[in-house]
């Protein structure tokens, strides 16, 4: 089973069904870190605590997520050219009061003795601690890993290479959202929960329940398809594409990654800020243009979305 290490998930909520769609796996739950706004020492503890436990068939999962919604300040943060995640301040950071950096910062400005130099090393020790680099996830590459990253910045993290020659897969979110009116990360919605997400992009907010079941049953006929085109494309067993596709905890969120490749392209208002990017890529026979458009259409239509007229019609698909 997958260890899972985390920070904080903000998922947009929105289109809510009217069943919620059944568990597609019985097996155990894996064993969870959940982080609320780490900084960057504290989740490296918790790597290393979570890496050291793993048997020789398990592999690491970890969940990252910085989201930086329009008009909340955070849009102009750049966590620097290595930078791939910056913190976000908790109640009381910046003011002088509650964290510990916020109280240096404060302690710098009332202070007219200290010098600039000081106040430089303050801010230079805050933005090491704060800032995740692409560099300080290479020690974890010794053992089997997946990193799934949903920020603006999350691209970034294609340059992290398997050095040590365990798998590594990279499941990278977009740089813009769909979703304009939610300050949530709309790419771990649709990895979660895919028929939900395409309601909410679609302002679709009630289904009747036979519909839903048959979207569900469509949905699981795509994971299938999906997931024998993948074993029939990869001839190498070190393929992390395959590797991970063992794990039903990892196996799920990586048929639903195909799906959104396949779909947010159909997209009326999709541009290519908002297509994801894997690391190694998929594999020719899963490209959207080979997925076919028939499936596609009916999913669609299913949940409604047709009539919403948010999805374009994809088009027909050779065999």
């Amino acid at each position: 089973a997958a260890k899972g290490s985390s920070s904080s998930n903000k998922k947009g909520g929105g289109a809510q069904p009217a069943a919620a769609t059944p568990s597609s796996s019985s097996s155990p739950n894996p064993h969870k870190y959940l982080l609320h706004a780490p900084n960057v020492c504290h989740l490296m503890t918790i790597l290393s605590a979570a890496q050291k436990e793993l048997t020789a068939s398990s592999a690491s999962l970890l969940y990252i997520s910085n989201s930086f919604p329009e008009g909340s300040g955070g849009s102009n943060v750049d966590p620097g050219p290595d930078g791939v995640f910056v913190r976000e301040p908790e109640d009381g950071d910046g003011d002088g009061e509650g964290s510990g950096h916020g109280q240096a910062q404060g302690q710098v400005q009332r202070s007219e003795t200290k010098a600039s130099s000081s106040s430089s090393a303050t801010a230079a020790a805050a933005a090491c601690t704060d800032v995740l680099t692409v560099s300080d996830l290479v020690p974890f590459t010794r053992k089997p890993l997946c990193i799934i990253a949903d920020s603006p910045y999350a691209t970034r993290l294609a340059s992290l290479l398997p050095r040590f020659g365990a798998p590594l897969l990279l499941l990278l979110g977009p740089k813009a959202s769909p979703v304009e009116s939610s300050p949530g990360n709309f790419f771990t919605f649709f990895l979660c929960a895919p028929l939900e997400a395409i309601c909410q992009i679609c302002r679709v907010n009630q289904i009747p329940q036979e519909q839903w079941s048959k979207a569900n049953q469509h949905l699981q006929h795509l994971q299938t398809t999906a997931e024998n085109t993948l074993r029939s494309a990869i001839s190498d067993a070190d393929n992390p594409w395959f590797v991970f596709l063992a794990d039903p905890f990892l196996q799920r969120l990586m048929l639903n990654f195909i799906l959104y490749q396949a779909i947010m392209p159909l997209y009326t208002k999709c541009t290519k800020s908002m297509l994801a990017v894997a690391v190694p890529p998929l594999p020719a026979e899963l490209s959207p243009m080979h997925i076919s458009a028939e499936s596609l259409d009916k999913l669609i239509s299913l949940l409604g979305a047709a009539s919403a007229r948010r999805f374009a019609k994809p088009a027909a698909t050779s065999t």
